[in-house]
């Protein structure tokens, strides 16, 4: 519940600091087609990739390194299909199957600030991007070269743990569980 909350607070606020800092049109936009669009892709992301990504996660991982609760595989097959799904949907509707370099189109915006937390978190969960998902790996590429420096001093701990564990080797015991959890969320 908390992860939940966690990240309506973080859409909350990158739309109040979008509407109250005078940041560039592209971020969070005026015109109130555009920013439905873009607040529909909020909720889609939150409720779908997001979700999905937290389900799995606990499924997988979570359950049997805090609980000692064995997965089932009938249930971890639905949280991977259901993922997958997610992240079908995002390359092929809202990248328009790689023919737009953002989520809105041409220019970043918050959507894509939003969507690439996930992204960033997907080897930790045995998801290698570059190979299944080679469109939002080059995403991911996009925006961290758009995004330079801030991009990278906003992950420097989950790039720490990508190097660490390079193979992108699940969260699959506590101590690679924690370690997670303290970089993402910044306790324990």
């Amino acid at each position: 519940m908390l992860l939940i909350i966690n990240a309506l607070l973080i859409n909350a606020s990158l739309r109040y600091l979008a509407r109250t800092q005078g940041t560039d049109d592209h971020w969070y936009p005026t015109d109130p087609v555009t920013q439905s669009r873009l607040d529909g892709f909020l909720h889609w992301q939150h409720l779908n990739v997001r979700s999905a990504a937290i389900q799995f996660a606990f499924e997988a991982f979570m359950n049997p390194s805090l609980k000692g609760i064995r997965p089932q595989p009938e249930i971890l097959a639905r949280r991977i299909k259901t993922l997958e799904d997610a992240l079908n949907t995002v390359q092929s509707h809202w990248l328009n199957n790689g023919k737009q370099p953002f989520i809105m189109g041409d220019e970043i915006s918050v959507a894509d600030l939003q969507l690439s937390q996930e992204l960033e978190t997907m080897p930790f969960c045995g998801f290698r991007l570059q190979e299944k998902y080679p469109m939002l790996s080059d995403y991911c590429e996009r925006l961290r070269h758009d995004l330079s420096p801030h991009y990278q001093e906003a992950n420097v701990k989950l790039d720490a743990m990508k190097k660490r564990h390079p193979h992108g080797t699940p969260l699959n015991h506590f101590s690679l569980v924690g370690e997670y959890l303290r970089a993402k969320f910044e306790f324990m």
